[in-house]
């Protein structure tokens, strides 16, 4: 970063927010974190509470709200909340340490996201997936949509590692 982007950096939004709570359960027929629906703007995260980390990435104009505590962050694009993705376990794609935190996600069925959440219950959880795809170290289930969109991945043991919802044309790169 230059200095003439430090200088003029936007300033963090979330600064004056209460420490950080819980995230509300999922509601999959409403596409909502409790009170916090897709589309929302960036204010409507403060009753979750200030994340640890608040990054703005000026080339897509989105700010990532990092919880790392907890094992998830929140993506806002144009100040509306378009991606939510959740590290839950180790291995796979996106290679989380085994030391790292994990989150463990909530859904408003009383279900907990875990590692040993296996394929068979995403599946009664949230249908079958549209395609599936295989690595040799991973195996994504890929629920498209035209409003909400998901992806979910297991590791080679078969442990869920990550969860991944998102405005299919809102997100941030």
């Amino acid at each position: 970063m230059g200095l003439f982007d430090w200088l003029f950096r936007p300033k963090n939004p979330t600064a004056d927010w209460p420490l950080s709570g819980e995230l509300p359960p999922f509601d999959p027929a409403t596409h909502a974190f409790g009170f916090l629906r897709f589309g929302d703007n960036l204010q409507a995260a403060r009753r979750i509470g200030r994340p640890e980390k608040c990054t703005f990435r000026k080339k897509t104009g989105s700010w990532c709200l990092e919880y790392v505590s907890r094992g998830y962050h929140l993506s806002f694009t144009n100040d509306r909340f378009v991606d939510a993705f959740f590290e839950i376990g180790v291995g796979g794609e996106f290679a989380l340490k085994p030391e790292a935190p994990k989150a463990e996600p909530l859904l408003t069925s009383g279900e907990r996201l875990t590692t040993n959440t296996t394929i068979d219950e995403i599946v009664r959880l949230f249908g079958k997936p549209d395609a599936t795809d295989e690595e040799d170290d991973s195996m994504l289930l890929d629920y498209p949509g035209d409003a909400l969109a998901m992806e979910i991945e297991f590791n080679s043991a078969g442990q869920l590692t990550s969860w991944h919802i998102f405005e299919p044309t809102k997100l941030p790169r």
